[in-house]
């Protein structure tokens, strides 16, 4: 057993001279015999895309070859091929954190994936072109943390419409960056809650403050549960643009 992993040494030698297919190729000849001496699953992997160019799809594949979910799954760093990505949301089961944080092509194609875990965190540069509204509506997640989507009134008002009537029951938190939205355009026909919102501040491991709902517009759930949307901004003297606006839609749960 303890020299197991050496009987895998020739897949080290098929590699020829290319140091990103050895490096990639040690990694899970490693990480297949630590699994296997501690009796464990893989609980987390992060994929940087420059550092195994032309491999993400072979480590996604052997991920879901080696065991039927994971933890944690990262993808962050620099651009992502299309079929690489669409592979990753479509076959991979995330139990608790999905984090994507990379460079995309202008022209990506629409991925329609169908997300559920519970905290999701994505990041696109440019943008996060490849979901759309109706993507985020099918979304199982509690926590679901988007940078650089373009949210318009209208999309947002979709949402939250889908929201009162039924979709992402187990929803607790959506935070989106960077786009200004006029909450009032965006709750047209959408019966808001007389008088301020409750006291209540919502925290969770994620957040680096709290979130108080002091100055938000609060609605309800078909169900009775309310929830406050506030719409906030940062300003940023470095950064382009230099105010950053940012909402955030917590759900106080009846329970």
């Amino acid at each position: 057993m303890r020299n197991a992993y050496l009987e895998k040494r020739n897949e080290l030698y098929e590699c020829g001279d290319s140091i990103e297919r050895m490096r990639i190729s040690w990694i899970r000849i490693w990480s297949d015999f630590l699994c296997q001496t501690f009796n464990c699953a893989l609980h987390s992997i992060c994929i940087h895309p420059e550092h195994c160019i032309g491999s993400v799809s072979s480590v996604i594949n052997w991920l879901n070859t080696r065991q039927e979910s994971i933890e944690n799954l990262i993808i962050s760093g620099e651009e992502i091929v299309d079929d690489d990505l669409s592979l990753a949301l479509s076959t991979s089961k995330v139990n608790h954190y999905l984090g994507i944080s990379t460079r995309t092509a202008d022209e990506i194609k629409p991925l329609h994936p169908t997300i559920k875990t519970d905290y999701i965190r994505l990041v696109g540069v440019p943008s996060v072109s490849w979901i759309s509204i109706d993507d985020i509506i099918t979304f199982d997640c509690v926590h679901i943390d988007l940078s650089y989507f373009k949210f318009d009134e209208m999309g947002l008002n979709r949402y939250l419409k889908a929201w009162i009537n039924g979709c992402n029951r187990r929803l607790e938190y959506l935070k989106s960056y960077f786009y200004f939205v006029n909450l009032e355009e965006a709750l047209h026909d959408i019966e808001k809650e007389n008088g301020p919102p409750p006291k209540r501040f919502y925290t969770h491991d994620y957040l680096c403050l709290p979130f108080d709902a002091e100055g938000g517009i609060t609605i309800r759930r078909n169900n009775g549960d309310l929830a406050t949307i506030k719409l906030e901004f940062n300003r940023t003297p470095y950064s382009i643009p230099r105010i950053q606006y940012f909402f955030t839609f917590v759900v106080w749960n009846s329970s």
